[in-house]
């Protein structure tokens, strides 16, 4: 007798996780328990051994179509010999072509995967070239339908963080631009005129500045950048010695050293660095007490005075610790001198961000620094450094 049972066509029907077997006779679908006994009560199987419940359990994991027939029934060796040279080799069979199988379908899949990436990146190519296109188009549609404005440096008005224009026959709107600060506007004169005087060419569309196609605007970016840089390394009190705008303290003639740094600190407590600069000031000579105004905010400075074997120090120290300490140098002959120049640069109002250009290391800022005969910068973030450095100067 035959029997055919198509385990890809069963495993595929599956209720409650029970497989389902179909009669290849009669074709009617049943459960293992009611099939075995169909097979007995309908086509008189013999299935008391268990021979069928075995077989019929091992054969669900194979994925092809068994014949059984009267040579394998029997007892245990036959259902062993059955298992181990026919189910089992089917067994490993299959799962070698699923093996195949699946690095076949995840080999397409890769393709895809990467035909789709391909494919998007191609997409967004060509979205970015129709974006330029497209921007391509507008610009030229402004800069055709722009007015050519000449400005000079009186047409520029700095204010805080943004750059306006005050043309004689257009509107034009401002431009931000951070960093800008109104006070630089009382630079036009000495410095923007004097050193940059050249005409300023804009586009301008429908009151906006075309920043890009306008060389009037590099230009002010530039002539901002060079005249921060001169305004930080150009000293602005060659003035004979005068005292023109320079803020007056009181005489300390008639104060010690120790009461000059009392009066002018108050009840805020000393700093580190100030109390060490005072234990090592030189006792033939007086503190000098400074206002340094830094923006519209007015600190207390001192300059210390520390003699070496051959010559002076002069300390410029911050009552605010966040501020750097510098060191300046004189001959005997000259500390008067020396004093009086440093002096006259720090109160100095048309000099804006006095401390940074002893930092730089540009060739303005050297040629500052060699007229005033800096020696030395000295930043507060270590102690032992800062101490070291001082106490190098009495040798």
């Amino acid at each position: 007798m035959l029997l055919s049972v198509d385990i890809e066509y069963f495993s595929k029907k599956i209720t409650s996780k029970r497989h389902l077997f179909e009669c290849q006779k009669c074709k009617q679908t049943l459960g293992i328990k009611k099939f075995l006994i169909h097979l007995a009560d309908v086509h008189n199987e013999d299935v008391s051994n268990k021979y069928w419940s075995a077989y019929l359990l091992r054969c669900t994991k194979v994925n092809a179509i068994f014949e059984l027939t009267e040579e394998f029934r029997g007892g245990e060796a036959e259902i062993n010999h059955a298992v181990e040279n026919y189910i089992k080799p089917k067994e490993r069979e299959f799962s070698a072509f699923q093996l195949k199988e699946n690095e076949k379908r995840e080999k397409l899949l890769s393709i895809e995967r990467q035909n789709l990436k391909r494919e998007k990146e191609e997409k967004i190519r060509a979205a970015i070239v129709e974006e330029e296109k497209r921007a391509k188009q507008i610009l030229d549609l402004k800069i055709s339908e722009s007015k050519t404005v000449y400005m000079v440096w009186e047409d520029v008005v700095f204010g805080k963080n943004k750059i306006s224009f005050k043309h004689k026959t257009e509107f034009i709107l401002p431009i931000d631009m951070q960093g800008i600060v109104e006070e630089m506007n009382l630079l036009k004169e000495g410095y923007f005129k004097k050193y940059y005087n050249t005409l300023l060419k804009f586009l301008v569309h429908k009151s906006i500045v075309l920043k890009e196609q306008s060389p009037g605007w590099d230009k002010i970016q530039d002539t901002v950048v060079l005249v921060e840089e001169r305004v930080r390394s150009e000293l602005n009190f060659n003035r004979s010695g005068s005292n023109k705008n320079l803020v007056q303290l009181p005489s300390v003639e008639n104060l010690t050293n120790e009461e000059i740094i009392e009066k002018y600190i108050g009840n805020r407590s000393k700093s580190y660095y100030i109390q060490l600069l005072a234990s090592m000031h030189s006792a033939t000579r007086k503190i000098v007490p400074i206002i340094e105004q830094r923006d519209t905010v007015k600190e207390v400075s001192f300059l210390f005075t520390i003699k070496s074997k051959s010559r002076f120090y002069i300390v410029w120290e911050n009552c605010n610790d966040l501020r750097g300490t510098h060191i300046f140098r004189a001959g005997n002959e000259e500390i008067d001198k020396v004093l009086r120049n440093l002096t006259t640069y720090i109160q100095d109002p048309e000099i804006l961000q006095k401390r940074i250009v002893f930092w730089n290391k540009d060739v303005n800022s050297l040629q500052l620094k060699q007229k005033l005969q800096h020696y030395q910068s000295l930043k507060h973030n270590n102690r032992d450094a800062f101490v070291q450095g001082i106490k190098k100067l009495l040798k």
